[in-house]
């Protein structure tokens, strides 16, 4: 059996540069759709997701995290492309800051600042089974703005509501960054969250992932994730509650504000 993944934009169009968003009065309402994918099971399964996110006035957010669990309804054991992708009126903050950058890291999703100054994703994620191997897979999406729009289509996956989720930005974590030539700049991080009693993905994005330097650990209840300068987000999960926590004596600059991301499955 093999787990075949490949992107598509759903039901959007991208541009291949990012365009400046529209001005135009934005509820003052936060809207924030949080959804867990999951495959238990040997055969075919597709899973289409697309939306977009209009951040309005405020920040928006938009995250997502592949894991693979143990057993069917489990907890991710293991966790694969986590992103994080800080969104304000001036758009998408991971393309820009520094040199042109690349929307979406996962290899499952596709995003990208749309014609009318929203956000759009769209991910395609398909499981092609012998029908002998069992798989648990996991997905997961944070949608947060001031409108946001999500179409699905699942065949052999589940889908439900996360329990919440917590996000730590530089406004609440010590050794907040600065504004700096579009990104982020900062030093020395300290940022904690809880982790959900019925298990959690933690999702660590250091002030580093354009430049920098130092190392950057992610302490929670399953144990301790490293990180080193520059990296990208980086993640872990935990399959009771506790805390999350990352720290770490770092210097650089960022492409976004949020220094921790905590999923409560």
């Amino acid at each position: 059996m093999r787990v075949g993944i490949r992107a598509a934009l759903v039901g959007l169009t991208v541009i291949a540069t990012a365009a400046p968003a529209v001005a135009q009065a934005a509820p003052s309402r936060t809207v924030t759709v949080q959804r867990m994918y999951s495959f238990d099971g040997v055969g075919d399964a597709v899973l289409l997701v697309s939306g977009t996110i209009d951040p309005g006035k405020g920040r928006g957010l938009f995250a997502t995290v592949t894991g693979e669990a143990d057993k069917t309804g489990g907890v991710p054991r293991d966790v694969f492309f986590p992103q994080v992708i800080d969104l304000d009126t001036r758009g998408a903050h991971t393309y820009g800051a520094i040199g042109d950058r690349d929307l979406c890291k996962d290899p499952q999703t596709v995003c990208g600042q749309l014609a009318d100054g929203t956000f759009g994703f769209g991910t395609s994620f398909t499981v092609t089974g012998d029908d002998t191997h069992q798989w648990h897979v996991r997905f997961a999406i944070v949608a947060r703005g001031a409108k946001v729009t999500i179409k699905e289509k699942m065949i052999g996956w589940r889908g439900h509501d996360l329990r919440g989720i917590h996000q730590l930005t530089d406004d609440d974590a010590q050794g907040a960054g600065v504004a700096a030539v579009g990104a982020t700049a900062g030093a020395t991080l300290t940022a904690s969250a809880p982790a959900g009693a019925k298990g959690s993905v933690a999702i660590a994005a250091p002030q580093c992932d354009v430049v920098g330097a130092g190392a950057v650990v992610l302490s929670g209840p399953s144990g301790t994730t490293p990180g080193l300068c520059p990296t990208d987000a980086f993640g872990a999960s935990a399959d009771h509650g506790g805390t999350w926590d990352v720290t770490g004596p770092v210097a650089g600059v960022a492409s976004r504000s949020t220094r921790l991301l905590v999923l409560d499955l």
